[in-house]
């Protein structure tokens, strides 16, 4: 699965709205300034994070969807 080029194209927009801080501070499991600086550095290209986030992005989705925002 290209999942480092989807959360740099088609998921950018996703990603960016469940990473925000707002919405990570409400779910309160992960650090926001942390999610932020790994999303940064995949979408710079500097690191490939795409395990991580692609992780990450599944479990937020998962969460609102079953515990609530």
């Amino acid at each position: 699965m290209p999942v480092a080029k989807w959360l740099t194209g088609p998921l950018k927009p996703l990603a960016a709205d469940l990473f925000s801080e707002a919405r990570l501070k409400r779910g309160g499991l992960f650090n926001p300034k942390y999610v932020q600086t790994l999303l940064a550095e995949h979408l710079s290209r500097r690191q490939d994070h795409r395990k991580l986030l692609w992780t990450l992005l599944v479990f937020e989705l998962w969460r609102e969807k079953w515990l609530g925002p």
